[in-house]
C-alpha cells in the first residue's frame, strides 16, 4: 500500500514540475520573445534598401491601394479576412526575402511602415524599419541605432532616406 502512495505523490510532483515548466515556456515566448532579432542599423536598413529596391516598391504598390487593409503581419491580418490567401501568401513571401518580421501597416493618412524588427515584451517594446512617405515635419534624427532621449513614447522618429523613403523607430512601455 505504501508503494502505491509513493508512486502517486511522485506522479503527482512529476505532472506539477511539467505543467510549471510548460506555462514558464508559454510565458517566455509570448512575453519575452527570445527568438527575435536585434534591431538592425540604420546603415544596414539604407543598404538592405538600396539593394531591394524594386522589392519594396512592388509591396508598398500591392498595399498602398487598399485602404481597408490596416496591417499584413506574418501572422494576422487586420482587419481579419480582408485578403485571400493566395494575396496573404504572396506578402508573407516578400516578408521573407525583405527580412520584414513584423509585416507592413498603414501609420496615419499616408505613410506605410515596412517594420524589420519588432523587440520587447507584448506590451511594450520598440519596432524599426522603414517608411514610405514620411513626413516632410516630423521628428528626424541623424542616428536612430539607440532610442533618442526625446522621442516620445509612441512617436515615430525618423532618419531620411530619400524623398521616399525614411528608417523609422517607434518604442512604448
Amino acid at each position: 500500500m505504501k508503494k502505491w502512495l509513493f508512486k502517486i505523490v511522485v506522479l503527482i510532483g512529476l505532472g506539477l514540475v511539467l505543467w510549471s515548466i510548460y506555462w514558464a515556456s508559454v510565458f517566455v515566448v509570448t512575453f519575452i520573445d527570445p527568438f527575435a532579432r536585434n534591431h538592425l542599423s540604420d546603415e544596414q536598413l539604407a543598404l538592405d534598401l538600396s539593394v531591394n529596391r524594386p522589392l519594396f516598391e512592388k509591396l508598398v504598390e500591392q498595399f498602398e491601394p487598399n485602404p481597408k487593409l490596416e496591417v499584413v503581419h506574418p501572422h494576422w491580418l487586420k482587419p481579419k479576412g480582408a485578403l485571400m490567401d493566395e494575396e496573404w501568401n504572396w506578402y508573407q513571401i516578400k516578408f521573407k526575402q525583405l527580412r520584414l518580421d513584423a509585416g507592413i501597416r498603414r501609420y496615419k493618412s499616408n505613410q506605410i511602415w515596412l517594420i524589420s524588427t519588432a523587440r520587447g515584451l507584448s506590451i511594450g517594446g520598440s519596432s524599426k524599419g522603414y517608411v514610405f512617405n514620411p513626413p516632410d515635419h516630423g521628428k528626424y534624427y541623424q542616428n536612430l541605432d539607440s532610442r533618442p532621449p526625446d522621442l516620445k513614447e509612441a512617436e515615430i522618429g525618423y532618419k531620411r532616406l530619400d524623398s521616399d523613403w525614411a528608417v523609422g523607430y517607434r518604442w512604448s512601455d
